[in-house]
């Protein structure tokens, strides 16, 4: 199977404008090779069911449903190889809350949280305003550099995932972020030169900064900060992309625009996160 998986790769190279993206579906595919042990010619459905059974015992339905696409576009890429019809795979969606949302309150919280001594406290409140008023992947918000902030500094250039294309983002509801970015963050970030540009710094052990932060760096941050705060529930960077679209949909924005303005390809991933339990309900219609 290994000859398959590079020629799938290799095709689709051209389509792929993040290289985390090609990374990702190699992993996933020599997984599952390696676990199967034998030709795409004598690939069946229950060897797909037998891996997915051995996965979901430690990982997330987000990523069992990733995977469920990989292995569909590249059965489909294949389909002349192997025994029965790619149709036969059905991609199971993960439920909306895999991803709790967010609360107004949880989030000003945080914020409480995160003080602003010393630059790396400034970054971290940045990042938490960001991602609560945008709504980017943290992957996105990890990819900006300096050069993508609008030269009125209240927005800025996001180069969105799994697909081709740039799209714009905005903060104009929310002047405090704007005046943390210029009037503190920006002076000291444009005194650190580091060969990558960006926007955001990952931190050494030793307080050197590294060229770029990492998703999982923001992880931390935000269960660190979760932590200091007395919050229990399971907040992770896309909490505040579920928290966004659903204050969306709360105040009547289209499907159609809210699907333009995070980057989601179809407007059906939007209408996973209309289902939420009652108390998200409830807590959404404190949207400002």
């Amino acid at each position: 199977m290994r000859y398959d998986i590079e020629e799938y790769l290799q095709f689709n190279q051209q389509y792929w404008a993040n290289k985390k993206t090609a990374y990702q579906y190699r992993l996933w595919l020599e997984r599952f090779s390696q676990f199967v042990k034998k030709p795409l010619s004598e690939l069946t459905l229950d060897d797909i069911q037998r891996y997915r059974k051995v996965i979901r015992e430690r990982f997330k339905p987000k990523t069992i449903e990733y995977f469920d696409n990989i292995i569909k576009t590249f059965l489909n890429f294949n389909e002349s190889k192997i025994a029965f019809s790619p149709r036969k795979l059905r991609v199971r969606g993960a439920r909306a809350d895999s991803y709790p949302a967010i609360s107004e309150d949880e989030y000003y919280q945080l914020l409480r949280c995160a003080p602003l001594n010393y630059f790396p406290d400034v970054q971290r409140s940045l990042i938490i305003r960001i991602l609560w008023a945008t709504g980017i992947r943290v992957g996105e918000l990890v990819s900006m550099n300096l050069e993508d902030l609008t030269d009125d500094y209240w927005g800025a250039t996001i180069r969105t995932e799994k697909k081709q294309e740039n799209r714009m983002v905005y903060w104009f509801n929310h002047p405090e972020l704007r005046d943390l970015l210029v009037n503190k963050y920006l002076p000291i970030r444009n005194e650190i030169v580091r060969p990558s540009n960006a926007l955001f710094l990952g931190l050494y052990a030793d307080g050197e900064f590294s060229d770029r932060i990492t998703s999982r760096s923001i992880q931390r941050g935000i269960k660190a900060l979760c932590k200091r705060a007395g919050i229990s529930k399971n907040i992770s960077p896309h909490s505040f992309r579920h928290a966004f679209i659903v204050r969306a949909l709360m105040i009547g924005k289209p499907d159609e625009l809210i699907r333009q303005m995070v980057g989601h390809s179809t407007t059906l991933t939007i209408k996973h996160y209309a289902q939420l339990n009652g108390r998200e309900v409830a807590e959404m219609w404190k949207f400002e």
